[in-house]
């Protein structure tokens, strides 16, 4: 009987973490927001107009950037919690990827 209560404990608490991350991690970080978790931007494609700002929320214990190569952003380390903000004020693509993730790679449409 006291195996059954455990197990059934065990359970009810796997499931409210479930929820918990859940809730913590949607797929959809809402309007120009991306989500770095694990070895992944959440949203890896983003379109936005000229003028707009993007914000980065460092969803993951390690600690990452979001860095172009030709240097024009670089946010410098974003630890787990941290965020990072850019406003796009020119119409391009912009590839940008992590110096601590390797094959981290996201894309901002600016139009």
């Amino acid at each position: 009987m006291q195996t059954k209560k455990i197990i059934k404990a065990i359970l009810m608490l796997m499931i409210s973490l479930s929820f918990t991350f859940t809730s913590c991690l949607k797929k959809d970080p809402g309007l120009n927001a991306v989500y770095i978790y694990k070895t992944k931007f959440y949203l890896s494609t983003l379109n936005v107009s000229i003028g707009s700002t993007v914000t980065w929320t460092n969803k993951n214990k390690r600690t990452h950037t979001v860095s172009t190569d030709n240097g024009s952003i670089e946010s410098g380390d974003i630890k787990e919690g941290q965020t990072f903000t850019y406003t796009f004020l020119s119409v391009g693509t912009y590839l940008y990827n992590s110096k601590h993730g390797s094959g981290m790679v996201g894309i901002v449409n600016v139009q």
